[in-house]
């Protein structure tokens, strides 16, 4: 389970019924938000013109898609977490199509099992007090530096 999702899970109060609810609960929520991986890096293979900027063939590119994640033009207000936004599946953080990750099935399943463990087993559970959210800085796989949490005994 990305660290993201128990960040989230500790600071908006309509998550943990959610995260609980197996029919509307999806890591695709938490991964449109917070994709795991960034972009990728690519190669032209002939000239291209972009926006009005012409690329020539051989040209390194970054591919930065998780900014489409942000995109004002497809998702209301983008930079809010809302677990419950109704069209979360044009997010695409496992790719899409022929690029769509083989792992993504087996990621979610993980991803859906470790909510249902971390939700059932610690009562309580709850972000430490006074924890600074510190990302790591990393420009294809960026996250939370550390995450400590606390639970009832």
């Amino acid at each position: 389970m990305p660290r993201y999702d128990m960040w989230c899970v500790t600071r908006y109060e309509d998550v943990i019924a959610v995260l609980r609810d197996p029919v509307t609960y999806s890591s695709r929520k938490t991964l449109r938000r917070s994709t795991s991986v960034y972009g990728v890096s690519r190669v032209t293979t002939r000239p291209v013109m972009l926006a009005g900027v012409s690329i020539p063939v051989g040209a390194d590119l970054y591919v930065h898609y998780a900014a489409a994640q942000r995109d004002d033009a497809v998702f209301d207000d983008p930079d809010t977490f809302d677990i419950l936004r109704p069209n979360v599946h044009r997010q695409f953080a496992f790719g899409r199509g022929i690029h769509t990750c083989l792992g993504a099935p087996l990621a979610r399943l993980e991803a859906r099992v470790a909510a249902e463990c971390l939700l059932d087993r610690p009562p309580g559970l709850r972000l430490v007090a006074g924890q600074e959210e510190t990302w790591l800085p990393h420009l294809l796989t960026p996250g939370l530096a550390r995450l400590e949490l606390e639970w009832n005994r």
